[in-house]
């Protein structure tokens, strides 16, 4: 059976693990100062621009923390993952649900709502163009769209502030778990950075440790060498998906550069789908079902919908030619029986 999705791993992170063990540092130190410093420049920024962090989902915590809206509502889609919501109640927040723009995995990038902070997810390696001209604040949640870009910008800048994850099965990982906080202005990520500095200081703030450690930073340096091939081989294999003929997610704006981070087929039956693709050794799945929203399905009609039409397919670096041809194939012959 090919896996729906794994991670991308070589000598590269083997290299750059060993020489944390070699220095028996394993706390915060070098490496993860180094992670910053590299994830700055890939995003354009200056390394007091970033910082690094356990994971994704604390990312976005400390991003609501640090902004600590006074009004006290948080706008996100239902049809986006649960890390949201927790992060969102975890900081006493009041979480307010929206649709998805009609016929799209993605909220619509024109936001119409004054005053307001609002968590935007990049969904699939897809983004949106966000105009916010009524001035409410944006955290881009570019989990799903690290190397994508907007007008010639990475994805993440769109709004006050940008999180990542480098979860396992992320466009790159840092060995399971980690996660990045960007964003231009400095003073709001060195408040970040005070957050999660915990140890030894001397007032009565409320800090906890949300660091990333230096394997975590070691693995992801090795991984940020790699980023290039790795959504270069993403697209290389969407390309060929796309060749069936059959419908899929994509980007048709000229301005945005998608990452393919996966590739989602629209369809119909979808619980057939998946059978047919299992039985035929791979393994695909439906990457948001309707249990998953984080709202009633009759409030929100448009993420409904899509949950009823999506496959994801295997879309990942480490798939040789020799799985792609055969999902190829089996696209081909998913197309003649449906």
């Amino acid at each position: 059976m090919i896996a729906h999705n794994k991670p991308t791993v070589g000598k590269l992170e083997k290299k750059f693990l060993n020489e944390v063990f070699e220095k028996n540092y394993f706390s915060q130190h070098f490496q993860v100062k180094k992670f910053e410093e590299e994830f700055s420049r890939y995003l354009d920024l200056s390394n007091e621009n970033v910082a690094a962090v356990s994971n994704g989902t604390t990312a976005l915590y400390l991003a609501l923390k640090v902004l600590n809206p006074q009004k006290k509502n948080i706008f996100f889609p239902s049809y986006s993952c649960s890390s949201l919501m927790h992060a969102v109640k975890l900081a006493n927040l009041k979480p307010k649900l929206l649709d998805n723009k009609k016929n799209s995995h993605n909220m619509d990038g024109k936001i119409d709502l004054k005053n307001e902070t609002l968590i935007f997810p990049q969904m699939y390696g897809y983004p949106s163009i966000i105009r916010n001209k009524n001035k409410s604040t944006i955290i881009e949640d570019a989990c799903q769209c690290l190397g994508a870009k907007i007008n010639g910008k990475p994805v993440g800048l769109q709004g006050k502030v940008g999180v990542f994850s480098f979860y396992a099965t992320k466009l790159i990982t840092t060995g399971g778990q980690g996660g990045m906080v960007v964003s231009k202005d400095k003073t709001f990520i060195s408040e970040v950075k005070d957050f999660i500095d915990f140890d030894k200081r001397r007032d009565d703030k409320l800090r906890f440790n949300f660091q990333m450690t230096e394997i975590q930073a070691a693995f992801g340096r090795a991984q940020l060498r790699n980023i290039k091939s790795f959504i270069q081989k993403r697209s290389k294999i969407f390309k060929i998906y796309k060749k069936s003929g059959l419908k899929f997610i994509e980007n048709n704006n000229p301005k945005v550069k998608p990452v393919n981070y996966r590739a989602i087929l629209l369809t119909k039956n979808v619980k057939k789908v998946i059978k047919f693709f299992k039985k035929n050794n791979v393994q695909v799945i439906n990457p948001l079902l309707n249990s998953e929203l984080l709202g009633p399905s009759y409030k929100f009609p448009n993420a409904a919908n899509y949950t009823k039409k999506t496959i994801s397919l295997p879309c990942y670096p480490s798939l040789n030619f020799g799985e792609i041809s055969h999902i190829r194939k089996v696209l081909d012959k998913f197309k003649n029986e449906f």
